[in-house]
């Protein structure tokens, strides 16, 4: 099983600098049933908040730095954004 993700950053904004992705997410791939673990490190001001995204979709509760699957399952293979 494969967990893919991406990221993006943006420009800076009138004396505020808006998120600057430091460390990307990186590619997992790991058997059904191990853990799987998605970080990203970012910066900005004010300080960045988070959304993981499944094939772009919300996952509810989601907004941590790091998205951590204790047991993977074969629906969680996907492209997973932040």
């Amino acid at each position: 099983m494969t967990l893919d993700s991406l990221s993006f950053a943006t420009g800076t904004s009138g004396g505020s600098s808006g998120p600057i992705i430091m460390t990307q997410p990186a590619s997992v791939t790991v058997t059904v049933g191990q853990t799987a673990s998605l970080t990203v490190v970012a910066t900005g001001n004010p300080s960045p908040s988070f959304q993981w995204r499944k094939n772009g979709t919300a996952g509810t509760g989601a907004t941590a730095t790091t998205l951590t699957f204790a047991s993977t399952a074969t629906a969680d293979t996907g492209t997973y954004t932040v």
